[in-house]
């Protein structure tokens, strides 16, 4: 299946994401006891990060713009 680029997205799912986050403990002892990976549910993309101050970033890049934003259709979210 191919992935949707964005010109191909309706508008409303450019201000959607939809991601599934693994999580699990390798070593206690190691420096990097916790290994992080989100994958984007819409693309398939995986990316992995080596702590959760990098995870927030990203995901803090990733949420939409403030004015893409129709809190009228977004109701039902909360």
């Amino acid at each position: 299946m191919k992935a949707m680029t964005k010109s191909d997205k309706p508008k409303h799912l450019s201000r959607y994401r939809s991601f599934l986050l693994r999580l699990w403990m390798e070593d206690a002892r190691s420096k990097t006891p916790w290994r992080i990976v989100l994958i984007n549910i819409q693309t398939g993309s995986r990316r992995g990060f080596v702590d959760f101050e990098q995870l927030v970033k990203f995901l803090e890049r990733e949420k939409p713009e403030e004015q893409d934003t129709d809190p009228e259709e977004n109701a039902y979210l909360t």
